[in-house]
């Protein structure tokens, strides 16, 4: 057998190199969580600014739907508040 005092040392060293693996896993785990939570934040703000981007274009549309049809109904009044001014001016009778 190995003199005891030797076989300690290289327990001692065989812990230290684990130590030191687990801690490099330790360092390389985190960088992935921190790179992994910034691409979420990254893709989040991403999805935020079009969901709005869209949300403004729905409501431009929808804006310009309700202005052309109140352009409509309002050539649709002065067509017939110009026809009834012509049967006024003629002497008609409503």
């Amino acid at each position: 057998l190995e003199n005891p005092e030797q076989f300690e040392k290289e327990e001692k060293a065989k812990k230290a190199v684990q130590s030191k693996i687990a801690k490099e896993r330790e360092k390389k785990w985190a960088k992935r969580v921190k790179n992994e939570r910034r691409n979420t934040i990254k893709y989040l703000r991403k999805e935020a600014k079009n969901s709005a981007k869209l949300f403004i274009e729905k409501r431009r549309q929808i804006r310009k739907e309700r202005d052309e049809k109140t352009k409509k109904i309002l050539q649709s009044l002065e067509v017939q508040e110009s026809e009834y001014k012509k049967l006024q001016a003629i002497g008609g009778k409503l």
